[in-house]
């Protein structure tokens, strides 16, 4: 069992923050969906759309967010493993990879959707 399963609230928000800490240092993706996701809650607060919307917005964009976290995580371990190019490690990382283009193509589409019921 890991030490930091049983740490008080506050060390394991830490741990999550140190996470994100890291993204933004040094995931060039995690900061370019965080540009994205700003322009998105800037646009949401002029356009002022029902909350329906802002709902969506914000799973779509929390979603892709984690999933660019879970693709850092990935990496980091896999590199920590080998700096080879190891066909089973090219693989996990192509897939995680291809989850975060999966949830931000969706997340496209539903603010087209939004664009097309405003016209």
């Amino acid at each position: 069992m890991s030490r930091n399963k049983n740490e008080v609230f506050s060390r394991r928000l830490t741990f999550a923050l140190d996470g994100i800490r890291f993204a933004l240092k040094s995931e060039k993706s995690f900061k370019t969906h965080l540009l994205i996701t700003s322009g998105l809650v800037a646009l949401t607060l002029f356009l002022k759309p029902p909350l329906l919307w802002v709902g969506l917005f914000g799973i779509c964009a929390s979603l892709v967010l984690a999933l660019e976290l879970i693709n850092a995580a990935l990496e980091s371990i896999c590199d920590h493993v080998t700096t080879d190019i190891h066909p089973q490690i090219k693989i996990a990382k192509d897939c995680a990879a291809g989850a975060v283009l999966i949830s931000s193509v969706f997340s496209l589409f539903i603010f087209f959707l939004f664009i097309l019921s405003k016209l």
